[in-house]
């Protein structure tokens, strides 16, 4: 686990009720099983662009984000990133696989922008997870969805164009992080062409070209801070099945 975290000094009980009340998982518990769960949590600032954990660090704590916004990403053999998802919303739990049998971390996450993140040690969860049944259900389905999640990333790189990549995760985006506007959704996170590329699994000059035919096609437009509005969301949607 990466060194550098700044304990959060803030990090008093009402702050861990906020990280953790949107957590599905937790949401069932009577107030006295809560409280003995806050009890164990810390929580920690993570600057811009600094790395939460990266492969070979120990799965020894489960993470949730608190505030700001977190990516999961791999690195192939040629050096080329893969991100495998974004979490932002308080309660989005990642590094569960922590809770399984792997004693390394596979992945790296990293802060794409100022975060606080809510830690719970692998140990005490496993323990709190035999005490309650519902919750330790709960976690394994989430597991799965998560591991379903990156096998259907892995499998639109291989069967599908980097336009039909690249359309569905426009609306994806939309959907996760959007805002209406008079001219349509607009993506509320300006995202950089690299940052796109490593989401589709392509190459920036590839992403750069397919975004200027979206936009000549009118599919999207661009607000003056660069964020992406969808003016055709049925144009993007054909694409994305194509």
């Amino acid at each position: 686990m990466n060194d550098e975290r700044d304990p959060d000094e803030r990090g008093e009980k009402p702050i861990r009720f906020w990280c953790l009340e949107n957590v599905e998982f937790l949401r069932n518990l009577t107030e006295v099983e809560r409280a003995e769960f806050l009890k164990q949590a810390q929580v920690y600032s993570y600057r811009k662009d600094q790395l939460i954990f990266q492969p070979g660090d120990l799965c020894d704590t489960v993470y949730f984000v608190e505030e700001g916004l977190v990516k999961i990403y791999q690195v192939s053999p040629a050096g080329r990133k893969l991100t495998l998802m974004l979490l932002c919303g308080r309660g989005q739990p990642f590094g569960v696989m922590a809770l399984a049998e792997c004693e390394r971390r596979q992945f790296y996450a990293q802060a794409l922008a100022e975060s606080r993140i809510c830690l719970i040690s692998r140990n005490y969860l496993r323990y709190f997870t035999r005490k309650n049944m519902l919750v330790c259900c709960k976690i394994i389905k989430l597991m799965g969805s998560r591991q379903t999640e990156i096998r259907v990333k892995l499998e639109e790189m291989v069967f599908k164009t980097v336009p039909q990549r690249l359309a569905t995760l426009l609306l994806k985006l939309s959907i996760e992080f959007g805002e209406q506007t008079p001219d349509g959704r607009r993506i509320g996170i300006a995202f950089t062409h690299q940052e796109l590329a490593e989401l589709i699994g392509a190459s920036r000059e590839h992403v750069v070209a397919t975004l200027k035919r979206f936009r000549e096609r009118q599919f999207i437009t661009l607000d003056p801070a660069r964020r992406i509005i969808l003016g055709d969301e049925l144009a993007l949607h054909q694409q994305a099945n194509v």
